[in-house]
């Protein structure tokens, strides 16, 4: 695996680790480019949107949003930390 994938510790699927445009903090993504994805790759930098229009770069999907086991990590989730 290339030096910014690794799996997700809940799941085991290979996320991509990307930083955050808005505060420069890695967040996993989903591999490869998904047309429907709630993040876009913009200068090498993810930027995550909401309901906002999209762009024209790379889409890609939030490992959050998909992982059966997101809610281990969430702050609300009583996950592990």
């Amino acid at each position: 695996m290339p030096s910014n994938t690794s799996r997700c510790r809940a799941c085991q699927a290979v996320v991509e680790w990307v930083v955050t445009a808005k505060n420069g903090k890695a967040i996993p993504l989903d591999m490869g480019v998904d047309p429907t994805g709630n993040v876009e790759i913009v200068d090498g930098k993810a930027v995550v949107h909401g309901q906002e229009p999209m762009h024209e770069y790379e889409h890609r999907q939030s490992h959050f949003a998909t992982c059966p086991n997101a809610r281990e990590f969430s702050k609300s989730g009583g996950g592990r930390r």
